[in-house]
C-alpha cells in the first residue's frame, strides 16, 4: 500500500501542477488525504455525515459535495483543526473537471487500518513526498518541506525523551520535530506511550499546515498556537512563560527583530544584541534556555555564526558559556537544509542549575564538541546524515567522549582562554598521517617513530596485524622496516587482516545466532524500547568480544540495521500474531521455503534479517581492513628512505656516472673550478 499511496499523491500534485501554485498544492492533497484518512479511520476524528467519502460519492458534483465535507470536517474538530483552518480546503476556482479527476483518485486508495503495512504509513508518504518536492524545488521548497528526516531523528536522540514530558517547539514550521518527537516515544515504550506536544508560530498558514500534518500522522492530541514566541510568549495560569522539559527547535535563521516590543523581557538574561543589527539568532536561543524547566533539555538548529560573532554577541556567548547552559555543540557542515545552504551546527543546552533535581554534569564544567561535518554523505545534491553517523553522534554526546579528530570534550577554562569562541575547529582537529609533520630524526637518519605506530596499532591489531608483521622488533624509540619490499610487507597486512575480517563475520553470525530467540520475542511483545536499548547493548557487548569495531560503530551497524528495516519491523510488530504473514508485504527479500529444510515464514524472515545485519557488520570491517595498507604505505613513504640513505645513493651514483665517462674517454671536469 505504501508504493501506492506515494505514487498516488505524486499524481494528485501532477493534475494540480500549472494550476495552482506548490504550497497551494500541498493544501488540496493534504486536505483530501485527511479527508479520505478520517473516513477510513473514524477514530482519528469526529467524522459528521457530510465529511464521509461515501457522500462525496454518491454526489454529482463533486468539487461542492467536497467543500462541504471539508466544512463539515473542521467544524466538528474545532481544537485539533480549527474552524477556519485555510490549509483544509480546495483552492478558489479549481476547475470541476479537476476536482473530479481527484476525487477519483484518491477513491482508488484503501486507508483502513488492516489494509496498511502499518499505521504511520500515510504520515511517511506524505512527507516523502513532501521531500520529493523539496529536492526538485530547491531552496523554494524549504518553506514548506519538512524538517530532512535525519535531522528530526537526531535532535529527538539527543532530546532522549521519556513518556509524558511536555515537548515545546517554539517555531513550528511544518510540525515535523512535533512528529518526530511523539514517533520517537511511541516506537520506543509502545502505542500508550505519548508526550504533551505544543507548538508555536507567528504565521497562521504554516500553524494551519502543521495541525494537517500531525493529523496525517495519526497524532490528534496537541497544542498548537498561533503566536509570536519571541514577543508572546506562552503563559502559564500564574502568567509567567511556560517551561518544558524539552524544547526542539528549527527556528528562521538571522531575523529581525524590534527589542522594545518583546514582552517578559527578563528571559533575556544573558544580554542583547546590537541596536543596528538585531540579528535573533541568540535571542531566539536564549527564549530556548528560558523555555526550559531546570531539569529541561533543548536541542536547537543553529547557524554556524552564533558559535563564533564578536560584539554583542560574544558577550551574550560568554555569559551563557559562564552561566554552564551548553552541554554539547555538534557541527555538521553546509548544505544540509532546503532553504538555505550555509553551515549548521546543533546545540544541546540545559535547564538552569536552580533545581536540586539536577545532577552535576560533565556538560556544566565542559563543553563537548563533535565536528560531524566530514562523516556526512551525499545524495541529489544534499548532504545527509547516515544512521551510523546519527548513533556515533548520539553515543558520544551521550558518554561525552571523546573521539580523535570526531568529538572532545572541552573545559571552560580553555574556551575562556580562546575568549569564548565556540568554532568547532578550533577544539576538533582532523588529522591524518599525511598532515602531520614528520618526524625530523626519522626523516634523516631512518627508522619510524616508535610513538606514531603504537598510535596506530590498536586498528591493526583489531584485524590480527601485529608490529612484527611490518618491522622489526628493537628497543628505543624507533623501528626499522623488515628487510624487504614494501609491497610483500602490504600483501602480509592484507592476508592478515582478510583472515581477521572473516573469523568477524563468523563471529557476527554467533552472536545473530544468541540474540535472534530474544528478538522474535521482541517482535511477538512489540517491543520497540527493547530493540533500541537491552538489545542492541547486548549486541554491541557481544560483537566488541571480537575487537574488530569499536562501542560507537558497533552501535552505528545496529542503528543502520534498524533504520533500513524500520517499515519491516513495523509491520511484523503489527501482524506477527496474526497466523497469515505475508512476506511480499516486505521490503525484506525473503527467501523461498526449501523442500529440504522447512521453515515458518518467521524464521526464513529472522534468517534475512540476521543475514543483513551480519554483512553490515563485516561490510564496516572491510572498511577498516582497507585503510591499513594505505597506513602503512604513508609510513614507507615518508620514513621508507632517509636522507642519509639519499646522500649516500647520490654519491654511489656521482662515482658511477664519473666511471662510466672515463670508461669512455671522457674526462670528467673536476669540481669547483677549471
Amino acid at each position: 500500500m505504501s508504493d501506492q499511496l506515494a505514487g498516488k499523491l505524486w499524481e494528485a500534485l501532477a493534475l494540480l501542477r500549472g494550476e495552482v501554485d506548490i504550497q497551494t498544492g500541498f493544501n488540496a492533497v493534504s486536505s483530501l488525504l485527511l479527508l479520505k484518512l478520517a473516513s477510513d479511520q473514524p477514530t482519528l476524528l469526529k467524522v459528521p455525515p457530510a465529511a464521509r467519502w461515501d457522500a462525496i460519492a454518491g454526489s454529482t458534483s463533486p468539487i461542492d459535495s467536497i467543500a462541504e465535507a471539508l466544512r463539515a470536517l473542521r467544524s466538528a474538530n474545532p481544537e485539533s483543526i480549527g474552524t477556519a483552518n485555510t490549509a483544509l480546503e480546495l483552492p478558489t476556482g479549481l476547475k470541476p473537471q479537476t476536482a473530479r479527476s481527484l476525487f477519483y483518485l484518491f477513491n482508488q486508495v484503501n486507508l483502513k487500518r488492516a489494509t496498511l503495512k502499518h499505521g504511520a504509513v500515510v504520515g511517511q508518504d506524505f512527507d516523502e513526498i513532501q521531500h520529493r518536492f523539496a529536492d526538485d524545488s530547491g531552496k523554494s521548497g524549504g518553506d514548506f518541506a519538512p524538517l530532512p528526516a535525519f535531522l528530526s531523528r537526531l535532535m529527538v536522540r539527543l532530546a532522549d525523551l521519556s513518556p509524558e514530558q511536555t515537548v515545546y517547539d517554539p517555531f513550528a514550521k511544518n510540525g515535523s520535530l512535533l512528529v518526530a518527537a511523539s514517533t520517537y516515544v511511541t516506537d520506543r515504550y509502545g502505542p500508550g506511550a505519548a508526550v504533551d506536544l505544543v507548538g508555536q508560530t507567528f504565521n497562521m498558514a504554516i500553524c494551519d499546515r502543521d495541525r494537517i500534518n500531525l493529523l496525517l500522522h495519526s497524532i490528534p492530541e496537541f497544542f498548537l498556537h498561533h503566536s509570536d514566541a519571541l514577543y508572546n510568549p506562552l503563559l502559564d495560569e500564574e502568567g509567567q512563560w511556560r517551561r518544558f522539559d524539552r524544547v526542539l527547535s528549527n527556528p528562521p535563521f538571522s531575523m529581525k527583530y524590534r527589542p522594545q516590543d518583546i514582552t517578559s523581557p527578563e528571559r533575556m538574561q544573558y544580554g542583547w544584541t546590537s541596536e543596528r543589527g538585531n540579528n535573533a539568532d541568540l535571542i531566539v536561543l536564549q527564549h530556548v534556555l528560558a523555555s526550559l524547566k531546570p531539569d529541561g533539555v533543548g536541542v536547537v538548529v543553529a547557524p554556524a555564526g552564533v558559535l563564533f560573532r564578536g560584539g554583542p554577541e560574544g558577550t551574550i556567548r560568554k555569559n551563557i558559556v559562564e552561566d554552564g547552559r551548553i552541554e554539547a555543540i555538534i557541527g555538521l557542515g553546509s548544505n544540509l537544509l532546503y532553504a538555505t545552504s550555509i553551515p549548521i551546527c546543533i546545540l544541546i543546552v540545559r535547564g538552569p542549575r536552580e533545581s536540586s533535581l539536577q545532577q552535576p554534569l560533565t556538560g556544566m564544567e565542559s563543553i563537548l564538541f563533535v565536528d560531524a561535518g566530514h562523516e556526512l554523505s551525499r545524495a541529489r545534491g544534499k548532504r545527509h546524515i547516515e544512521a551510523e553517523v546519527v548513533e556515533k553522534i548520539v553515543s558520544s554526546v551521550r558518554r561525552h567522549v571523546s573521539i580523535p579528530g570526531f568529538s572532545r570534550n572541552v573545559l571552560i577554562d580553555e574556551i575562556a582562554a580562546n575568549r569564548f569562541s565556540l568554532n568547532i575547529s578550533q577544539y576538533v582537529t582532523t588529522s591524518s598521517i599525511s598532515g602531520a609533520a614528520p618526524d625530523i630524526r626519522g626523516t634523516l637518519f631512518g627508522g619510524i617513530p616508535r610513538a606514531e605506530v603504537d598510535a596506530e596499532m590498536p586498528r591493526f591489531l583489531a584485524l590480527g596485524v601485529e608490529v612484527s608483521d611490518m618491522f622489526e622488533l628493537s628497543e628505543g624509540d624507533y623501528l626499522t622496516f623488515l628487510p624487504e619490499d614494501f609491497d610483500t610487507t602490504v600483501a602480509r597486512i592484507e592476508e592478515r587482516s582478510s583472515e581477521a575480517e572473516d573469523s568477524f563475520g563468523g563471529h557476527c553470525r554467533s552472536v545473530w545466532e544468541s540474540i535472534a530467540s530474544e528478538f522474535e520475542q521482541c517482535l511477538f511483545d512489540g517491543d520497540l524500547m527493547e530493540l533500541y536499548d537491552d538489545l542492541a547493548d547486548s549486541f554491541v557487548s557481544e560483537l566488541r568480544v571480537a575487537g574488530v569495531l569499536e562501542t560507537y560503530e558497533s552501535l552505528g551497524v545496529w542503528a543502520w540495521w534498524l533504520s533500513d528495516h524500520e517499515s519491516d519491523l513495523r509491520y511484523l510488530i503489527e501482524h506477527l500474531p496474526d497466523e497469515a504473514l505475508r512476506p511480499g508485504e516486505l521490503d525484506l527479500q525473503v527467501p523461498n521455503e526449501s523442500k529440504h529444510a522447512p521453515s515458518s515464514v518467521i524464521e526464513r524472515v529472522l534468517a534475512a534479517l540476521g543475514d543483513d545485519l551480519c554483512h553490515k557488520a563485516t561490510f564496516r570491517a572491510s572498511i577498516k581492513r582497507r585503510e591499513l595498507p594505505s597506513i602503512f604505505r604513508a609510513w614507507a613513504a615518508r620514513y621508507g628512505t632517509s636522507l642519509r640513505d639519499l646522500e649516500t645513493e647520490r654519491g654511489l651514483r656521482s662515482a658511477a656516472l664519473e666511471a662510466k665517462l672515463r670508461s669512455m674517454g671522457f674526462r670528467p671536469p673536476a669540481h669547483g673550478g677549471a
